[in-house]
C-alpha cells in the first residue's frame, strides 16, 4: 500500500519504470548504493551536483531521496520512502497546507523560506508529474469550482489513473442517488475505461444511485476482466437493482455474487470480511444471513465498531 500506491503516482511508472529497475526482486535491495541507483538512468553530470540540489556535496541534503523520496513513518514504527518520487512542492505547502521535503528536513524552517529558496535557484521551477493537488484540496473543502476540478483530473490522461480513479471516488462522494446527467456522464464513461482502477473505482462511485440507474449502468461490469470489478459490482446490485437487471446480467450477477462469496471465505478471519458480507446480505433483505455475519464479525473483534 505505501510502497506501491505511491509508485503509481510517479512519472517512473508512467514512463515503464518497474520495481525491479531499483530493486533486486528477489533481495528487495538497491542494486546500487545512494544516488548511484538513479544514475542508472538519470544523467549524473547534471543532476548529482550541486547547482542541481544546492547542498553541500556529501550532505544530508544530496542524497536524492531526502528530495524526491522522503519518508513517512507508518503506524508510529515504519518508515516508508515516499516513491511518487514528486519534485519538492513547498509553495502547494503555503498554499494548501501539504507537505514537503524541504521542511522535513529544515524543520526549523517555514514554508515560506523553502517557498523563497526553491524561486530563488529555479527562475522557472517544474510544476511536477503530480497535477491534482489543488482540485482534490478544492474538493475536500468543498470550494465553489471543485465539481469541475476534479471532472478535469478524470477527463486528463496526463494524470496517472491512480490520480484519475481518486477524483471519480470523490465525484461519487458527491453525488445524489438520481444525478443529473452532467454529473453521471463522466464517471458512467469511466466504467468502460481500459484501466482497472478507474472502472473500479467508477462502480463503487455509483453504487448509491437509485436502483434502476444502477442496473443500468452497472450491469455489464458483472463481467468485467477483473475479479475486483466483478465482485463490486455483484456488492453494489444486491438488492433491488438485482432484480431489475436482464436475463444475461442475471446470470452473471450470480456467478459474480459467487466470487464475492468466496472472496469473503477466503478473508473470514477478518471482522471486515463478515461485515461486507453482511452489508450485501441486508441488502437482499436477508435479515437473518445479515445478523449471522455481524455477529460472527464481533466473536472476530469485540471493538469492531461497524458491526455494532
Amino acid at each position: 500500500v505505501y510502497d506501491f500506491a505511491s509508485f503509481l503516482q510517479s512519472r517512473m511508472h508512467a514512463a515503464g519504470v518497474t520495481c525491479a529497475d531499483c530493486h533486486d526482486p528477489h533481495s528487495g535491495k538497491l542494486r546500487a548504493a545512494g544516488n548511484a541507483v538513479c544514475a542508472r538512468c538519470h544523467e549524473p553530470g547534471r543532476f548529482d551536483t550541486e547547482v542541481h540540489h544546492h547542498h553541500s556535496a556529501g550532505g544530508a541534503g544530496a542524497p536524492r531521496a531526502a528530495c524526491h523520496m522522503p519518508t513517512a513513518t507508518y503506524m508510529g514504527v515504519d518508515p516508508r520512502h515516499d516513491h511518487s518520487l514528486r519534485i519538492p512542492r513547498p509553495d502547494r505547502s503555503v498554499a494548501l497546507g501539504t507537505p514537503n521535503a524541504c521542511t522535513q528536513c529544515h524543520r526549523d524552517r517555514t514554508a515560506p523560506w523553502a517557498a523563497a529558496a526553491v524561486r530563488q535557484w529555479f527562475a522557472h521551477p517544474k510544476p511536477g508529474y503530480q497535477g491534482f493537488a489543488e482540485a482534490f484540496h478544492a474538493a475536500e473543502m468543498d470550494a465553489p469550482g471543485a465539481a469541475a476540478g476534479l471532472l478535469a483530473i478524470v477527463a486528463d490522461p496526463a494524470q496517472s489513473a491512480i490520480a484519475r480513479a481518486s477524483a471519480v471516488a470523490r465525484m461519487g462522494e458527491r453525488l445524489s442517488p438520481t444525478p443529473l446527467s452532467s454529473s453521471l456522464s463522466p464517471l458512467a464513461a469511466a466504467l468502460d475505461d481500459a484501466d482497472d482502477l478507474l472502472r473500479l473505482a467508477a462502480v463503487q462511485a455509483l453504487a448509491g444511485l437509485e436502483p434502476s440507474v444502477r442496473a443500468h449502468h452497472l450491469g455489464p461490469r458483472l463481467m468485467d476482466v477483473r475479479r475486483v470489478v466483478r465482485i463490486e459490482a455483484a456488492r453494489a446490485l444486491a438488492g433491488p437493482s438485482e432484480r431489475l437487471l436482464s436475463t444475461a446480467d442475471q446470470a452473471a450477477f450470480g456467478r459474480a455474487w459467487a466470487e464475492f462469496l468466496a472472496a469473503a471465505a477466503f478473508n473470514a478471519d477478518r471482522p471486515e470480511a463478515h461485515a461486507r458480507l453482511a452489508d450485501a446480505h441486508a441488502a437482499r433483505g436477508d435479515a437473518d444471513a445479515a445478523t449471522a455475519e455481524y455477529r460472527q464479525a464481533l466473536r472476530r473483534d469485540p471493538s469492531f465498531v461497524p458491526a455494532w
